[in-house]
């Protein structure tokens, strides 16, 4: 890997990456992780050797009363240190457990020459009762080093601590520059903490790069720079190269990932970060209470893709995210080379940045062909009214916003609920449900031409006199005095927008939403069930299978995230 970051507004920090057994360890300085009143049950899975198929797979036993001397094949017979599992060459199908319950310091690593057959992985987890931990020091505390064929499972991960771990706790990574991808790592049921990122999948620059990487059901906190980080060298567009081929992340609660308050050249402090990806699924995640010390002009973000295509976030929730800086801390975001991706069906809420963003800052590195509908976002942005609670910012061609439901609850908020930066072109912002209380419905630095960016059909949940839109270098008090020289809010010739109370219900959660926050819905015979655009016969564009809660679409012809039954 080049020592060079990559361009850009997220260019991340890079260690050191050579072989993990002759990494050096380099002291930083910082600052400890808060702690968030918040605690998540550790289930106990059971022995993993009851949950694999026959007798016939080799399996080594480690136990902290164990003997390196012994064969190590029964839990009888355990080794004792990880030393001595490292000296053990990994075959296909091969098992390592450690004993739930115990504490092993130190480091594993799975290298080229080690497991590399997707059918018959290499398996390592705990066996007994709970799970065991592993103890970091100046390492990864488990390294996948260019080889594949791995399941990684129910382990704990502790590292030495923000301050001074430069390496992810669980570090998947390739500089091979031949041969085929290397297929099939998974993750599941871990907790990692107390290193730079609790969880790391990369390539180096030129390297065949990873192909169904699956990271599941597990919990990534009081990391440094993110709970979750996927990466590769410098992405070019005309000709991109994906550290990642099919990436899984889904059942993940990433929370009190800090940030580096030393690094003002790079973001740190995200929950998930997916970059240099082709093809992502985040779904079923939680991002909270991350970047409080990310003090970078380029910040951090709860969950947000870069340097990736065809990705999909649905059903998370990311809020209470924060930025030591100026910049970012919002809920979501498809950054620079994003391409041809959809945020759909995700809640945000109390982010000191955007809840929903979509964002380039350099012209050969656009953001294109995206979607972000029927999502919920709740009081963002408010910690810089600069940004807008759905921001859409930079380089962007292509971009679809429609049918999401964009609130504020408290009163004199100053950010406005869709902020439009320069530079976009050949996008819409349709059948949204707009409610503001104090800031601007809309502020646009350029006074788009519709065939720039077009609004329609949207609904604006204010009192007229309250109604404002900043458009370009001018500012419009009425609905009707900015249709008449913008042409926006008109489709067919007709007049599509709507000013009228929504008098939304906060009485029940989406089922998919583990933190069983209470979304905001029409009630039911609200004439706005009714006043949004048919987008699929009017303009031939599918507007997706579900709404927030799931249910499936007929003619989505309400405003905002939630439709009618049916």
């Amino acid at each position: 890997m080049t020592d060079s970051l990559p361009s850009g507004r997220h260019a991340w920090f890079r260690p050191f990456r050579g072989n993990p057994r002759r990494r050096t360890l380099v002291l930083l300085l910082g600052t400890g992780v808060a702690v968030l009143g918040v605690n998540f049950a550790i289930e106990n899975h059971g022995d993993a050797s009851t949950r694999a198929k026959g007798p016939q797979i080799p399996t080594f036993y480690v136990s902290a009363t164990g003997d390196d001397n012994a064969s190590g094949t029964t839990p009888g017979t355990a080794w004792r240190t990880l030393t001595r599992v490292d000296q053990h060459v990994f075959k296909p199908s091969e098992r390592l457990l450690l004993h739930g319950g115990d504490r092993f310091t130190g480091h594993l690593t799975l290298k080229a020459g080690e497991a590399g057959q997707a059918a018959k992985p290499v398996q390592v987890g705990s066996y007994g009762s709970g799970r065991a931990t592993i103890v970091g020091t100046d390492t990864p505390g488990l390294s996948v080093f260019d080889t594949a064929g791995v399941e990684i499972s129910d382990l704990v991960l502790t590292g030495p601590g923000v301050g001074r771990s430069l390496d992810a706790g669980i570090d998947v990574f390739t500089d091979l520059t031949t041969g085929a991808r290397l297929a099939h790592v998974s993750v599941a049921r871990v907790d990692v903490s107390g290193f730079r990122d609790g969880i790391a999948v990369s390539a180096a620059n030129g390297a065949v790069g990873f192909s169904d990487v699956a990271i599941s059901d597990s919990t990534l906190h009081g990391n440094r720079d993110n709970g979750l980080v996927s990466y590769g060298g410098p992405l070019d567009p005309a000709a991109p190269r994906y550290a990642v081929q099919n990436l899984r992340v889904t059942g993940v609660q990433a929370y009190a990932n800090l940030g580096n308050p030393r690094n003002r050249t790079s973001n740190s402090g995200s929950g998930i970060a997916v970059g240099s990806a082709d093809g992502a699924l985040v779904q079923g995640c939680v991002a909270f209470g991350n970047g409080t010390h990310g003090v970078a002009a380029n910040g951090p973000v709860g969950i947000w893709a870069y340097d990736a295509t065809k990705v999909v976030m649905q059903h998370n929730v990311s809020h209470d995210n924060h930025t030591g800086g100026s910049a970012d801390g919002g809920g979501f975001d498809l950054d620079r080379n994003t391409t041809d991706s959809v945020i759909q069906a995700n809640l945000s809420f109390d982010n000191d940045g955007p809840g929903f963003m979509d964002f380039s800052a350099v012209k050969a590195q656009p953001s294109a062909r995206n979607t972000i509908r029927f999502n919920v976002s709740r009081d963002d942005s408010r910690k810089f009214p600069g940004y807008g609670s759905v921001d859409l910012s930079g380089w962007l061609d292509s971009i679809d916003v429609h049918h999401n439901t964009v609130v504020q609850t408290k009163a004199n908020s100053k950010a406005p609920l869709l902020k439009f930066g320069l530079h976009i072109t050949n996008s819409t912002v349709r059948d949204n449900l707009l409610s503001p209380r104090g800031g601007a419905v809309v502020d646009s630095h350029q006074a788009y031409t519709t065939a720039q960016l077009l609004l329609q059909g949207n609904e604006y949940d204010t009192p007229a006199a309250a109604w404002r839109v900043v458009w370009g270098t001018s500012d419009y008090g009425t609905l009707t005095a900015w249709r008449a020289v913008s042409h926006q809010e008109v489709a067919q010739g007709k007049g599509t927008a709507t000013i009228a109370p929504a008098r939304l219900r906060w009485t029940r959660a989406a089922s998919w939403d583990p933190t069983r926050t209470p979304a905001p819905e029409l009630p039911v015979g609200s004439a706005l069930l009714k006043a949004g655009l048919d987008l699929r016969a009017l303009f031939g564009d599918d507007p997706g299978a579900t709404d927030y809660f799931g249910a499936p679409l007929t003619v989505a012809t309400a405003v905002g995230a939630t439709q009618p039954a049916p």
